[in-house]
């Protein structure tokens, strides 16, 4: 399935959130509108779900054929926060119950993921260094996550990608913690931080029926702000959003960072569905703005599983080479639904 999607001014509606109903089979749309989708044949008659912040949320009906070039207009949503029925609850306080609640919302005592995570690198807007991966990762309760490297793939397309493929790291697994249950809060989150922060709310944002506070996040403290979506009967966090600008290396260049993560709610618990960090990093001295986009999408999520073979968490210094495949091996097949091989490799 293949589509782009626009607004009432039809503006393409980038960052779009597409999931099959029920499951964690999904996908972003990119800064043109557009999306690819690859629907497992179990799925092909479920509901395609297409949300976004500020927009209504559109439900459709799949086919059980290849589907290309669809188009959906998003319409703007009009709905207001007193449809919640928040009487004279402040956004402040929103956020203080979710706070309270995070442990028994987000907490679990044993869990695996298996996760599809891409790293992609521009440099001046071009294409420079593409790395993915699948990846166990294992929690247990009040511990960090133990690291499986199911298969890892990368590739430069232009010199100095190729170069810095060959010296890269294995980081951006170990970035995954950020966005798994929570681990590590944002300050805004703290409980004795909430005072520095202005809470304000937004439109009311509906996803999949169900509607939820819309709260920005302000402050002029290092931690820019962010934003959250809390579900209005148990204040769990649908939706994480944290944004910091960092001045660094001497004053030669400038780091700009969001970190954005959703949740979805099984069997009463809100787990990870998937997670982005976008980092521009602009150098004063060169002149020049990277780019680094690093994706994960929760492909299994399963509360018994555990796996024999582990990686310790040292990942950070581990060259990326060490556990690279082939570019093209057919391992890749069964991910090319996360709009892999057509985008990014170059003829």
């Amino acid at each position: 399935m293949t589509g782009q999607l626009f607004n009432n001014d039809r503006k393409p509606v980038a960052s779009a959130h597409l999931v099959v109903e029920g499951t964690s089979v999904g996908t972003l749309s990119n800064g043109d509108g557009f999306f690819e989708l690859k629907i497992p044949k179990q799925h092909c008659t479920s509901n395609l779900i297409i949300s976004h912040v500020g927009y209504q949320s559109v439900s459709y009906q799949i086919s059980c054929k290849n589907e290309t070039n669809l188009v959906f207009n998003l319409i703007e949503s009009s709905t207001q926060l007193d449809s919640l029925n928040i009487g004279d609850i402040s956004a402040k306080q929103v956020v203080r119950n979710a706070i309270e609640n995070l442990e028994k919302n987000h907490e679990v005592k044993t869990i695996t993921y298996t996760i599809f995570g891409r790293l992609e690198e521009k440099i001046d807007g071009e294409l420079d260094l593409l790395r993915e991966f699948v990846v166990n990762a294992y929690h247990e309760e009040n511990s960090k996550a133990d690291i499986q490297i199911v298969k890892a793939r990368g590739k430069g397309f232009t010199k100095p990608g190729i170069e810095r493929l060959k010296e890269s790291r294995i980081g951006g697994v170990y970035l995954l913690h950020y966005h798994l249950l929570l681990r590590y809060l944002p300050d805004f989150l703290e409980k004795g931080k909430v005072n520095k922060y202005d809470f304000q709310f937004l439109d009311d944002v509906e996803v999949d029926g169900q509607k939820y506070y819309s709260i920005s996040v302000d402050s002029d403290r290092y931690t820019k702000g962010g934003e959250l979506w809390i579900h209005p009967v148990t204040f769990a966090i649908k939706y994480l959003k944290k944004i910091t600008e960092d001045e660094s290396w001497k004053n030669t260049s400038r780091l700009n960072t969001i970190s954005e993560s959703y949740y979805t709610e099984s069997e009463g618990k809100w787990y990870l569905s998937y997670g982005v960090r976008s980092y521009t990093l602009v150098k004063e001295d060169k002149k020049r703005t990277i780019d680094m986009r690093n994706t994960y999408i929760v492909l299994d999520r399963e509360l018994t599983r555990k796996f024999d073979k582990k990686e310790d968490m040292g990942l950070m210094v581990k060259f990326f080479k060490e556990f690279q495949s082939d570019f093209y091996d057919g391992f890749w097949k069964d991910y090319n639904y996360i709009d892999l091989q057509r985008k990014f490799i170059k003829k």
